[in-house]
This record gives structure tokens, sequence and C-alpha cells, in this order.
């Protein structure tokens, strides 16, 4: 997925300072540790979903 700005920035650091290889494993395993969040873009979520079609249960929830 790409990157926000906030993740182009730590793994520009990280490549810097461990170098091409090591800095983006580095900075993808710390992605997936949950060291750091909020680095990738997600994609819009589709309205509805599942309990759209379910009023009496989305509105117990």
């Amino acid at each position: 997925m790409p990157l926000t700005d906030k993740g182009q920035k730590i793994k520009g650091a990280m490549v810097k300072q461990y170098g091409p290889k090591k800095g983006e494993s580095v900075f993808y395993a710390s992605a997936n540790k949950g060291t750091i969040t909020g680095i990738e873009k997600r994609k819009q979520a589709s309205k509805g979903g599942l309990l759209s079609g379910f009023p009496k249960l989305a509105r117990k929830i």
C-alpha cells in the first residue's frame, strides 16, 4: 500500500540510519509489530455493509 507522509518520513530516516536494505526491513518489521502506526493509506470503506440490511440488529449494537 502507498505510504502516508509520516510513513515516508520514518522510512527515509531508517534507510538513512541502517542503509537501504536493512532500513526497509526494520521499517516494515516495526510496522508489522505495531510499533509505528498510521503509515499506510487506507482504501475507502464501502458504505452499507452487513448491518445496513438488518436495522433491528444495528440498533442493538
